[in-house]
């Protein structure tokens, strides 16, 4: 059963957010949790309060919410769900029709969800993230704690999910190959997240024989014959964890290098945030993964980080997409630009997609494990996802050592999940270090 606790405190604390979603209640509650989303960090202990304390609260704090919202009141009175329910439920309503509340004051209301029996012991891998709807003369906090009868599949504000209180996520670049790759073909485990990234969009021509840069106007680059707009709604309607996103950039455009070359940083930024708007809406998209890499030869760093992080900070604070990640590889000039951006617009970045099969000389779990160690450091506090390419070509091999390298990180609590180019690739291998792969993510 949910118990929805909706209490007013004194500091600015924002959404934390358990594993999973599975009701619709929880559905609803991700469209109130869209904005700068900071992974991985612990909750304000200070402002956690005994659940006797919030069971008596309830009926009141309910009340007060809608002697100010007749409309809320009305529907309440009208809904055949429990209490905590219908509260849930119609706040979700609200922020659907742009928040109808009556707005009081400069705070903003905040939400915060908590696992069954974390509300005296919080965890220190809590989602957070930002409501967004009306306003009121102090931060109201929506509380609710969650039974294990209550979720099944879903998770997080913007639906991220896990099997055992972190986020791990399991990411597959898709479409770049054009080999018939459909979505459905890929094995997904229910108890991780699940992000599918079309590979790619770029802002080039799509002539095959001369493309040229465009200035942020994006174009479709991956294989938009199969993997059309009708199958990511087919396969986000299927299985709830899953999250489809766009990989802008990428190594090249019709055999020729696919360099970042933007005009000017404003005409870029509005440019792109317009061509991708129009992509990600007809394609029921919720994320972009930044994959730049190639740039001009002498070319500053500034540009490229205030290209891609208003373009990423748009995007997320207008709520376009709930996701962003990026993906940085072994290259001294590749590095410096990803660790600006990172060190200026890292609260809208959600993971670093890490291409450690770039180290192409790596033959050891213990070497594996350096590497990663050194990149937590590069991107402090990030959400880093371990890497491993299908064909095993580069890096460590998809496999035995690969899997008890992660489970390494994972006993030393730096594995976030791990991403694998590509699936076009991996059909052929029937998907048996998929399948392994998120076996070992989902298992507590």
């Amino acid at each position: 059963m949910l118990l929805a606790k909706a209490l007013l405190l004194d500091d600015d604390v924002d959404c934390y957010v358990p594993d999973y979603s599975g009701t619709t209640a929880m559905s609803l509650l991700a469209k109130l949790c869209r904005k700068d989303k900071e992974w991985g960090k612990p909750p304000h202990r200070k402002n956690y309060i005994s659940l006797e304390e919030q069971e008596n609260s309830t009926n009141a704090r309910i009340q007060d919410l809608e002697e100010h919202n007749p409309l809320l009141k009305e529907q309440n009175a009208s809904t055949t769900k429990g209490t905590s329910s219908k509260l849930l439920y119609n706040l979700a309503s609200f922020e659907r029709e742009k928040c109808n509340f009556t707005k009081y004051g400069d705070e903003e209301p905040k939400l915060r969800i908590l696992e069954e029996g974390q509300a005296s012991n919080p965890g220190n891998n809590d989602a957070k993230a930002v409501g967004s709807c009306g306003k009121e003369e102090e931060a109201m906090t929506l509380n609710m704690v969650i039974s294990s009868d209550d979720y099944n599949d879903g998770g997080r504000c913007g639906d991220d999910v896990d099997s055992g209180g972190n986020p791990m996520v399991f990411t597959a670049y898709i479409g770049a190959m054009f080999k018939n790759i459909k979505f459905s073909d890929v094995p997904i485990n229910k108890n991780v997240q699940f992000n599918f990234l079309l590979s790619f969009a770029i802002d080039y021509t799509e002539s095959s024989s001369s493309p040229t840069p465009t200035n942020g106007k994006f174009s479709i680059f991956w294989d938009h014959y199969n993997l059309i707009p009708s199958e990511v709604s087919s396969i986000k309607n299927k299985h709830p964890n899953v999250r489809v996103g766009v990989s802008l950039g990428g190594d090249s455009v019709s055999d020729h290098p696919a360099i970042f070359m933007p005009s000017s940083i404003d005409s870029w930024v509005s440019n792109a945030v317009s061509s991708l708007k129009d992509i990600i809406n007809k394609y029921h998209l919720d994320g972009i993964d930044i994959n730049y890499e190639h740039f001009e030869r002498g070319s500053d760093t500034e540009t490229f980080v205030e290209c891609i992080g208003r373009l990423i900070k748009n995007l997320k604070e207008n709520n376009i997409v709930n996701f962003v990640s990026i993906a940085p590889f072994n290259s001294d000039d590749v590095q410096k630009r990803y660790q600006a951006l990172w060190k200026k617009y890292g609260k809208y970045i959600d993971y670093v997609n890490f291409q450690f099969y770039s180290y192409e000389q790596i033959t050891s779990k213990s070497e594996f494990i350096t590497y990663f160690k050194n990149e937590t450091e590069n991107y402090k506090d990030g959400m880093i996802l371990a890497s491993y390419i299908s064909d095993g070509s580069t890096g460590l091999k998809p496999g035995k050592d690969f899997l008890t390298a992660c489970e390494k990180l994972k006993e030393m609590n730096l594995l976030h999940g791990i991403f694998f180019w590509c699936a076009d690739d991996s059909k052929a291998l029937k998907f048996k270090h998929e399948v392994k792969a998120q076996e070992l993510l989902a298992a507590p």
